[in-house]
């Protein structure tokens, strides 16, 4: 390949005004010696010529979708002042690294700030970390780690164990198709995850725990887990996974907003019942987990889902009172989707959609009797209710126990909100505007009233439960 053949390339796929992007018919080789930015992607070429190195100034490279892409030596070795490398292709139709290539790519990593790349050839596998790329890690704010059949891969560890600087600045951080991957992390490396917001771990068929405490790094349980900045947090795909933590750590997740599972057939419950004592039951949390600022939460196809919240005890689920949002999707053992005092829960609550759970009866199943002789007042922010199902067994949105008190639809429907019912069946409850609009509920043991005040305080609704 020559300067024109490179010349007509880019010309053909890419345009732009940017003056030191040189992606113009007239260029001449004497303009290409200044060019910063070059974007091969998706051109079909199947050879870079060494002559590329002659781009001495050149910031980005990008490589993507090139498939079976040889490059000759020398060309990473010339490009003193590469900044941002890509190189992301289809599993097995990547590009074809030399070992000149990579040892190139060993030195050209210290002075990277983006690199993304596919290796799948298992003898370049195998030395991944000798090729200097955790150099690169150090200093990588997303990293996107997709591994498959990393046969001898069983976590992902720091070559220096002392090293608490390894993920200093990570933000984004997604692992998908690690196939043997064990463990994610020691212990020792979340200490440096402060930055860490995001974090997506897929389809790791082997993976049983997120942090796994090795060798009994916490002395008792005096040490505590921190992810300062985590945000989100997505699970899914994971068919051995039997808890994120050690059992005994205390773990804190002060910004996590958004909680994704799906597919974690191993997990019972997403926040432990300390009053269920089976042996059977295996919590995605443990109880030490703290989860403050949790606004959404997306459940799917968790086929041994039994329960999400503790049963009823207040000091269980305290931690999780900023609740807005809460989407449930084909859980067939799932029984209860609140526990059976939702008063916390209820405070900031304000969309709910449930398809295909055929096992829940009650959307709320309140037991007035833990409530205790205090009466509770809310503040209901309640807006939306969505219940998919696929069987003639009607879905009720309360079940209030305590004496012969209960209540269904009817009354729900009477304060404000419509049911609407489609041929998907699909039954929805949405607030409306030109009607009263109930924002709070008032529960007293041994009483068998509800009461519904609008929020200009102008109307009263008592309903009678029977």
């Amino acid at each position: 390949m020559t300067y024109k053949d490179i010349v007509y390339i880019v010309t053909e796929y890419r345009q732009s005004t940017d003056t030191s992007t040189k992606y113009r018919h007239k260029c001449t080789n004497r303009d290409l010696v200044n060019l910063e930015v070059l974007s091969l992607a998706c051109c079909g070429i199947r050879k870079l010529p060494s002559t590329i190195g002659n781009l001495r100034k050149l910031k980005l490279l990008d490589l993507t979708e090139c498939a079976d892409l040889h490059i000759d030596d020398g060309v990473f070795i010339n490009l003193v002042k590469l900044e941002e490398l890509y190189m992301r292709g289809d599993y097995k139709k990547g590009i074809c690294f030399t070992d000149a290539n990579l040892e190139e790519l060993k030195m050209l990593s210290c002075q990277l700030c983006a690199l993304e790349l596919f290796l799948w050839d298992d003898e370049h596998r195998s030395d991944l970390v000798d090729y200097k790329i955790d150099e690169l890690v150090k200093k990588s704010e997303s990293l996107c780690l997709r591994m498959k059949h990393m046969s001898h891969l069983e976590d992902f560890v720091p070559v220096n164990p002392s090293d608490q600087s390894f993920f200093l600045y990570l933000r984004d951080f997604e692992v998908d198709d690690c196939d043997k991957l064990k463990y994610l992390f020691p212990i020792h490396v979340t200490r440096g995850l402060r930055k860490l917001e995001r974090l997506t771990i897929w389809s790791c068929y082997d993976l049983e725990a997120v942090v796994h405490d090795y060798n009994g790094e916490i002395n008792g349980k005096g040490e505590m887990i921190i992810f300062e900045e985590l945000k989100y947090l997505c699970l899914g795909c994971l068919p051995k996974l039997v808890r994120l933590f050690p059992v005994d750590s205390v773990v804190e997740l002060p910004q996590l907003v958004e909680l994704k599972v799906n597919e974690l057939p191993r997990i019972t419950s997403i926040y432990p019942d300390n009053k269920n004592t089976s042996a059977l039951q295996q919590a995605l949390f443990n109880s030490q987990v703290r989860t403050s600022e949790l606004k959404k939460v997306v459940i799917k196809s968790m086929k041994n889902l039994e329960r999400i919240w503790p049963s009823s005890s207040e000091e269980e689920f305290d931690n999780i009172p900023m609740l807005r949002d809460i989407e449930v999707e084909t859980c067939h053992k799932l029984e209860n989707l609140f526990p059976t005092n939702p008063m916390r829960l209820l405070k900031h609550l304000e969309q709910i959609t449930i398809s295909k759970c055929y096992s829940v009866r009650e959307i709320f199943n309140i037991d007035l009797e833990c409530f205790g002789e205090v009466e509770q007042v809310i503040n209901i922010s309640l807006r939306y209710i969505c219940v998919r199902r696929f069987n003639e067994e009607e879905c009720h949105v309360w079940s209030i126990k305590g004496g012969e008190r209960n209540s269904s639809f009817h009354d729900f429907d009477t304060t404000g909100w419509v049911r609407k019912e489609n041929v998907r069946y699909e039954t929805r409850y949405e607030k409306t505007s030109h009607q009263p609009s109930p924002n709070s509920i008032r529960l007293r043991r041994g009483r068998g009233t509800i009461e519904w005040s609008s929020r200009g305080g102008h109307a009263l609704e008592r309903k009678t439960l029977r």
